[in-house]
């Protein structure tokens, strides 16, 4: 069976969809926040804002992906 939003495999298979992991997750993972549903997408987005790590106009995923890893273990506390 194949994921109805991108062709890929689909590994969440119910009776009224079948899509592939990253399309589920773009749909339906929500995080509650003071009783509002948020979008995972949403909350990474408002992070990386605030943390100065949005990806700029013209950089490379390779380059922006080295930029975050140099940043987060010295200002976040992250293990990366």
């Amino acid at each position: 069976m194949r994921c109805e939003s991108c062709g890929k495999p689909a590994t969440q298979i119910r009776e009224m969809y079948s899509y592939c992991d990253h399309c589920w997750a773009r749909k339906y993972s929500v995080t509650m926040i003071n009783g509002k549903a948020e979008s995972f997408r949403d909350i990474l987005k408002g992070s990386l804002e605030r943390m100065g790590l949005t990806r700029k106009d013209g950089e490379t995923i390779d380059q922006w992906a080295k930029r975050c890893r140099a940043v987060t273990p010295k200002q976040y506390g992250g293990l990366a």
